[in-house]
């Protein structure tokens, strides 16, 4: 008698936790100077101060043979910090002679918040020409993404130099 080879055994899901590493920052910095009137200029700059490593868990379906469904949930922390300069030039005169006067004021802002990336994605698995070659996949799909837990605190420094510490109101996200 005959029998058939018996089918390799493949899990239909699987799951364990996951590490992802961003090539590039989420938040870049940057600087550049407004000149608001020819007494007054304001300077920006900023700084990213966003983590580059996420992690969390992800769970695959097999569909088919080469077809998986992906689900993941991502934390990964994101942040900058901005400093804003305005100078204010005014002309006074002692002695009957005039000479610029320039002062400055400063807000730093420090903002972080915590961000949930759920990405789902369908993966094609292919197999090599030979038997025991390296699986490769494709996949495509696309992510969800939740801006929680936002803090910024916020600090200025008046003309005379006194810092008036601290506000706590978070920053609203934009995008």
């Amino acid at each position: 008698s005959s029998s058939a080879p018996a089918k390799k055994s493949e899990r239909r899901f699987s799951g364990g936790a996951t590490l992802s590493v961003m090539g590039l920052s989420l938040v870049t910095g940057g600087s550049s100077t407004v000149n608001n009137s020819t007494e007054v200029s304001t300077q920006y700059q900023s700084t990213g101060a966003s983590e580059r490593i996420g992690y969390g868990l992800t769970v695959q379906a097999r569909i088919t043979d080469h077809f998986y469904v992906d689900l993941s949930a991502l934390l990964r922390r994101i942040g900058y910090q901005l400093n804003t300069t305005v100078s204010t030039t005014t002309t006074s005169v002692l002695n009957g002679t005039s000479f610029p006067v320039t002062t400055t004021t400063g807000t730093h802002e420090d903002t972080r918040a915590r961000l949930i990336d759920i990405p789902l994605l369908l993966r094609y698995y292919g197999t090599g020409k030979r038997p025991g070659s390296p699986r490769w996949f494709l996949e495509a799909g696309g992510s969800w993404r939740l801006a929680n837990d936002i803090r910024t605190s916020t600090d200025t420094t008046d003309v005379i130099g006194t810092v008036t510490c601290c506000t706590f109101t978070p920053t609203v996200p934009q995008r």
